[in-house]
């Protein structure tokens, strides 16, 4: 298994703690993307550019789709709904 660099950084805890009945569901995602294939972690990712303390708590690691987004403003929470 390889450690990702940013596992006693991350606040994946928190991630986690959302999920608080669904311990088989975070177990999975923690050992893909903790331990297994860390680099594919939407938090990894937006870590790697701008520094593990600013990715915030509600970037899930499954959403790598959202990390160039996130990269455009990293200062916005991502809850905050785009207006048109």
């Amino acid at each position: 298994m390889y450690l990702c660099p940013n596992h006693k950084k991350c606040k994946v805890k928190l991630f986690a703690e959302k999920l608080n009945n669904m311990a088989g569901m975070v177990y999975l995602i923690e050992h893909e993307f903790c331990f297994v294939n860390y680099e594919r972690c939407a938090r990894f990712k937006a870590g790697r550019k701008v520094g593990i303390e600013k990715v915030p708590e509600n970037l899930f690691p499954t959403q790598a789709g959202m990390v160039d987004e996130f990269l455009k403003n990293p200062d916005t929470d991502t809850k905050k709904k785009k207006t048109a």
